[in-house]
């Protein structure tokens, strides 16, 4: 809910931008918890893909539409919080539950509050409006975007842990530069510095992800 709300208030690279922070809450939070371990260089390759970031969403793309707001970049900040703290607390279920039905139950567990914060407007709908186009985003989003990628992500963490399997998701402003820059309707051209911040964040996770051949 924060995630969609925000990014509704914001512009798609600042709060790729925020979301940027998850890795770092990840391994600050799994360290309190006494889960996680972080090298001098882990913490060098994530704070190299946060300098990339910045690079990515400061080099300023231009946007065809759109504005941003600070409610938004905080509304993606907590979710982004939220999503941190949902991972490490994972963990330790992780070789206890399949990932399979793990991710049914937090899926579960979070349709239902879902549901009936959203019953208001689900009833006032007028679903016979929803073009082809609407229904193929339903679709796409709630199997590929929420089901696959949760199974993917949850057995992510169960091989390589919280915090490295948070690192992968410092490439969504990569990809998300080159699908706006494809995307007909966005028309987002990616600048010299975000290219800089693109080469950064690759080599930001490879830093990271030498720790894990060390280790």
């Amino acid at each position: 809910m924060l995630f969609i709300i925000g990014i509704s208030r914001t512009r798609a690279g600042t709060a790729a931008l925020v979301l940027a922070a998850t890795p770092a809450f990840i391994a600050i939070i799994g360290r309190m918890r006494g889960v996680e371990r972080v090298s001098s260089r882990g913490w060098r390759g994530i704070w190299l893909q946060l300098a990339g970031m910045a690079c990515v969403v400061f080099g300023g793309a231009r946007m065809a539409a759109g504005g941003e707001s600070l409610l938004g970049n905080l509304l993606i900040l907590a979710g982004a919080l939220c999503w941190s703290l949902f991972t490490v607390s994972l963990k330790p279920f992780m070789h206890r539950i399949h990932p399979l039905q793990l991710a049914a139950l937090t899926m579960t567990g979070g349709a239902v509050p879902l549901l009936i914060v959203a019953s208001g407007p689900l009833a006032r709908t007028d679903w016979s409006a929803v073009s082809v186009a609407g229904w193929g985003a339903v679709l796409y989003s709630g199997l590929l975007g929420m089901v696959v990628a949760y199974l993917l992500y949850n057995a992510g963490v169960h091989a390589y842990g919280p915090t490295r399997t948070a690192m992968f998701g410092n490439l969504q402003p990569i990809i998300a530069l080159l699908v706006a820059w494809a995307w007909p309707t966005l028309h987002e051209v990616p600048t010299p510095w975000q290219v800089v911040g693109a080469v950064t964040i690759v080599s930001g996770l490879l830093l990271a992800r030498a720790q894990d051949a060390v280790a």
